[in-house]
């Protein structure tokens, strides 16, 4: 995996991970004991939009210009394959699907989600002391 990419070089099918700022993304990354609280996955042009993103946002699962999606995080990493498939289409094709069908994001079920695996790990947790 490679990581780090420039932004000016990023290719469509590149993974975007963010930190992003807030309450939510503070309660993912306890959830998750991660260092990243979002991901996204770099479209390319898309009409004439500049360099796009989709992601799944409280909005729902979205289209949204690079300079938008990360403007609201801490930082942001980017990912691609050491070694690319000779064609990323079936993955871009996937994510137009998902885009078009424009469906909400589960944003209540994911907070419902939280609440259970707080409540299942809370002997384990560090927070507890």
């Amino acid at each position: 995996m490679k990581r780090d990419i420039p932004i000016a070089q990023l290719m469509p099918g590149d993974v975007l991970l963010y930190r992003s700022k807030g309450l939510i993304s503070d309660v993912i990354r306890f959830i998750d004991r991660s260092e990243v609280s979002h991901s996204g996955l770099f479209l390319g042009r898309h009409g004439d939009q500049g360099r796009t993103v989709g992601e799944a946002i409280r909005e729902g699962v979205i289209r949204r210009e690079l300079p938008k999606s990360i403007e609201h995080a801490e930082w942001v990493e980017s990912r691609r394959l050491k070694e690319a498939p000779s064609r990323l289409d079936p993955v871009l094709e996937r994510a137009a699907h998902y885009l078009k069908r424009g469906e909400r994001y589960g944003f209540e079920q994911i907070l419902l989600l939280a609440f259970l695996c707080i409540t299942r790990n809370l002997a384990g947790s560090s927070v507890l002391g």
